[in-house]
C-alpha cells in the first residue's frame, strides 16, 4: 500500500431474524464516526516527516496539539495490528523504518479499552514524553470489542529530505545534507562515506545501511533496498525474555549470531577469551565505557582495527540487546563481516536488565 492511504475499519453489520413474520430481513448497526478507526497506512515508499492530520476523529481529539507525526503512527498501527501483551521497542523501530520514519523510536504507550472509549489520561501520558523537535506516532485499532491505543514517541532531529526507500540496481543516490556526514554499507560490506553532497550509484543488489549524522551524533540510521522486498524483521527477532545465567546469555549470544552469520551464507564466528576479557567492567561503569580505547586494546593485542569492534548494550532480553547493536553501521557491518572469526562475550545479569558487551575482531 502506497504511502499517505488509510484504512477504515468498520463494526461488521449485524444479521436478524424478524420473529412472527416468516421472512428474513437485515438490521444494520447503526456506525458512527467513533466507531471506525482509520489507520496510516504502516507500509511506506519513503522516509518524510510530514505535517499531516489524523483522518481519525477520536485520535485527532488526543494529538490537537502535539507534533503528530504520519509515518511514525503507520508504525503505531502496525504495533497495534501484530498487538502483544509486552510489545518491545526494537519491534516498533523496525515497524517505523517500514513506514518511513527515518529516526528513532525512544518510547512506546499501551492501552486496551472498550471500544470508542479512549484510555485515561493518554495525552497527558504522551506529551509529557516527546523530547525537544521530537514526535508522536498515535493510532488506535478494533480488536475485538476493544481499541488498542498505541503511542510511539519518536526521538526526531536535524530536518532530513525525503529519502526513497527501495532502489532499481545502479540507481543514482543523490542528496545534499547541509553541514552533515553521511556513510552507506553496501551488501557486501564496504562502506563508503562523505560530507554533505551524496551522489553515488547503488551498485550491488541488497540491503545498504544509510546512517546520517550531525557533528559526531547520528540522526538517522535507515535500511535501503535495491531490486528486493524488505524484509520482516531486523538481524534478531526473538525478544522473549529467559531467565538465565550469566553463562547463558553469553551462549545465546554466541548462537544468535552465528545463526544469523549461517543463513548469511558465512562461516560461525568462535568464543575467544582475550576479547570477553577486554568487555569486563563494573556495572555501574558499562555506560561510561570508552570504546576507542578498547579498540586500541585490542590493536595493541594485535587484533586489525579494520576488523575490530566492541558494543555495549543494557536491555531487557538478549534479543533486545543485539537488536540495539545493529543500528550502528559498524556493528552491522562486522556482524557480517567473512573474515570476522572472533567474538568475545561478557555479561551481567540483574532482575530486570541484562548487559551485555559484544567485542569482534579477526586473527
Amino acid at each position: 500500500m502506497s504511502f499517505g492511504k488509510s484504512i477504515a475499519f468498520a463494526m461488521p453489520f449485524v444479521l436478524g431474524l424478524c420473529i412472527g413474520c416468516g421472512k428474513k430481513s437485515q438490521e444494520i448497526q447503526k456506525i458512527t464516526r467513533e466507531d471506525i478507526p482509520i489507520l496510516p497506512s504502516p507500509i511506506a515508499d519513503t522516509y518524510v516527516v510530514g505535517e499531516a492530520k489524523p483522518k481519525d476523529w477520536l485520535v485527532a481529539q488526543q494529538v490537537e496539539d502535539l507534533p503528530w507525526d504520519e509515518s511514525l503512527s503507520g508504525a503505531a498501527a502496525k504495533m497495534g495490528l501484530d498487538f502483544i501483551e509486552n510489545p518491545t521497542l526494537a519491534a516498533a523501530r523496525w515497524a517505523a523504518t517500514q513506514a518511513g520514519y527515518p529516526y528513532a523510536v525512544e518510547k512506546i504507550i499501551v492501552g486496551r479499552v472498550a471500544a470508542s472509549e479512549i484510555p485515561t489520561g493518554l495525552n497527558d501520558a504522551v506529551s509529557s514524553q516527546i523530547p525537544r523537535r521530537g514526535h508522536v506516532g498515535l493510532a488506535r485499532v478494533r480488536r475485538g470489542s476493544d481499541d488498542v491505543w498505541v503511542a510511539l514517541i519518536g526521538s526526531g532531529g536535524t530536518s532530513l529530505p525525503a529519502i526513497k526507500r527501495s532502489y532499481i540496481l545502479n540507481e543514482e543516490l543523490r542528496h545534499e545534507f547541509r553541514g552533515m556526514s553521511w556513510s552507506l554499507l553496501s551488501p557486501s560490506g564496504k562502506v563508503y562515506s562523505g560530507q554533505q553532497n551524496l551522489d553515488l550509484p547503488l551498485s550491488e543488489k541488497g540491503e545498504w545501511w544509510f546512517e546520517i549524522s550531525n557533528r559526531g551524533i547520528v540522526v538517522a540510521s535507515v535500511p535501503l533496498y535495491v531490486d528486493i522486498v524488505d524484509p520482516p524483521t531486523n538481524f534478531f527477532s526473538d525478544f522473549a525474555r529467559y531467565h538465565e545465567s550469566p553463562e547463558d546469555v553469553e551462549e545465546r549470544v554466541l548462537r544468535e549470531v552465528n545463526h544469523l552469520r549461517n543463513q548469511e551464507g558465512l562461516d560461525s564466528v568462535r568464543a575467544d577469551g582475550a576479547l570477553r576479557t577486554l568487555g569486563i567492567a563494573p556495572l555501574e561503569d558499562q555506560s561510561k565505557r570508552d570504546l576507542e580505547q578498547a579498540l586500541s586494546s585490542m590493536t595493541a593485542l594485535g587484533y586489525p582495527e579494520e576488523l575490530s569492534y566492541q558494543g555495549v548494550c543494557v536491555h531487557e532480553s538478549v534479543g533486545t540487546c543485539l537488536d540495539e547493536l545493529t543500528w550502528d553501521i559498524n556493528a552491522r557491518r562486522l556482524f557480517l563481516h567473512p573474515d570476522v572469526n572472533l567474538m568475545g562475550v561478557y555479561s551481567e545479569v540483574r532482575t530486570d536488565q541484562i548487559t551485555i558487551v559484544v567485542t569482534l575482531s579477526h586473527m
